[in-house]
């Protein structure tokens, strides 16, 4: 009887209450099975497996424990799913399977898929799920063999470098960071393939999957046009992989030791790794020059394009208030970009993501300043690393206090259901019919 009250409240709920509520539950299920004692190498405390848990379930990477030499291929195997199902939905793969013998999805599936994906409401949501999986399982494939051949080759032993090659394909494409490795891929630097791979694997999740539908549907023989959207996505990680790559060719200082091909597709993977948020080392961060850090704190800000699997405020959100600067610093009392207007409702929703997401991030740095003996860069980089699921990390993730790692661990749930997600979760209420909603308050002049 008490399931099936629960499973009523639950029906009654808010798709964006739903969604936390699964990711609740996904993160505990995750937390259940690293706690059991073959998933451990060495013992692992309750806040370190919670927060691997939360992690993996955000595609985060950020670790508290090496990951590695912590959890036994049990563990592993747990960590690599979670970032799996984390990245393609937690709705996306049983709506795939439910697709299999039906023709529609459930009212109720569409709404929480609508919710986490944030995909335009006329899509087609039938042919987005498909190429979610079809595209992911395709290019993980892909990164898998190569990995797995680069690492065997290079004197790994058959099936560890397969697992390594799985493993890391999938956590790269995720965008999530997680590593069997020390010293994340800072070590792989001079082997080739492995630096330039994980960066594809991790550019191609990092696109989002409405570009992928959209040129599905033109290789399905039905035409459209590439949306505004995917075109926005491609113009702002150009500029934006580009500035970064520049950045870092010119400031960090742990590249100027290698010849300069090297130097620049060290830096520009970097860049890749930041804005994408897969969160991959390449270069030693605690070392880094203040502009380096500056580049790679934008970057991971921005983030990925929505309907992805990278964090941040997103690419579309980015360009939306770009387009606000520009239009006002013209005079337009409208917003256009690139010969487009763009809609109010739009404009609204890149603001408050923008106004909510700093508000986390202010309250996040205040607490992490409290309760821990850092300085306030370390603070600032690691709290917007969690925020935006990078996994970036100056190394203060691992010193920190049990309250600091719950803090943490509050930033990256709130940045993988997303800052918007997460406010109306909390917030919004049912719509009420149009008759039944109050008169219209009266407009004044405020100065701003």
């Amino acid at each position: 009887m008490k399931f099936e009250r629960l499973l009523r409240r639950y029906r009654i709920l808010l798709p964006q209450q739903k969604l936390v509520v699964i990711f609740l539950l996904y993160m505990l299920v995750g937390l259940v099975l690293l706690s059991l004692p073959f998933a451990q190498k060495t013992s692992v405390g309750f806040i370190d497996n919670l927060f691997t848990s939360a992690s993996a379930a955000s595609t985060t990477g950020l670790v508290t424990v090496p990951t590695g030499a912590s959890y036994t291929f049990f563990g592993q195997l747990v960590i690599l799913l979670m970032m799996q199902f984390s990245a393609l939905g937690y709705m996306s793969f049983s709506s795939f399977l439910f697709l299999q013998g039906h023709s529609k999805l459930p009212r109720e599936t569409k709404e929480i898929m609508k919710a986490e994906f944030s995909v335009p409401q006329d899509f087609n949501l039938n042919l987005f799920i498909k190429s979610i999986i079809f595209f992911t399982l395709f290019v993980e494939g892909f990164g898998t063999l190569f990995l797995f051949l680069t690492f065997y080759f290079n004197g790994g032993g058959f099936f560890s470098s397969l697992w390594s090659g799985l493993f890391h394909a999938v956590s790269a494409f995720c965008t999530a960071g997680f590593t069997l490795y020390p010293d994340s891929m800072s070590g792989f630097l001079k082997v080739p393939f492995v630096t330039e791979l994980t960066s594809i694997l991790a550019l191609l999740g990092a696109f989002g999957f409405i570009p992928i539908t959209e040129i599905a549907e033109n290789m399905m023989g039905q035409p459209k046009k590439i949306s505004y959207t995917s075109r926005s996505i491609f113009f702002s990680f150009l500029v934006l992989i580009s500035f970064g790559g520049i950045m870092l060719i010119i400031f960090e200082p742990s590249l100027k030791n290698y010849d300069f091909s090297t130097r620049v597709y060290g830096a520009f993977a970097q860049a890749i790794n930041a804005m994408t948020t897969a969160g991959y080392n390449n270069i030693n961060l605690a070392a880094s020059s203040a502009p380096a850090l500056w580049a790679l704190m934008l970057l991971m800000f921005i983030g990925g394009a929505p309907a992805g699997t990278s964090g941040g405020i997103k690419t579309t959100t980015a360009v939306t208030l770009f387009a606000v600067l520009v239009s006002r610093l013209k005079g337009r009392d409208f917003v256009r970009f690139n010969g487009k207007d763009i809609p109010q409702e739009k404009v609204f929703v890149a603001s408050s993501a923008l106004i909510f997401y700093m508000i986390v991030l202010y309250a996040v740095i205040l607490l992490l300043t409290i309760s821990e003996n850092a300085s306030f860069l370390e603070i600032l980089f690691d709290s917007l690393a969690a925020l935006s699921t990078a996994g970036l990390s100056l190394g203060l993730t691992e010193q920190m206090s049990a309250f600091g790692k719950l803090v943490l661990i509050f930033a990256m749930f709130v940045g993988r259901i997303g800052v918007i997600t997460f406010g109306l979760a909390f917030f919004m209420r049912e719509r009420q019919p149009r008759e039944r909603e109050e008169e219209p308050a009266k407009k004044v002049d405020i100065a701003v």
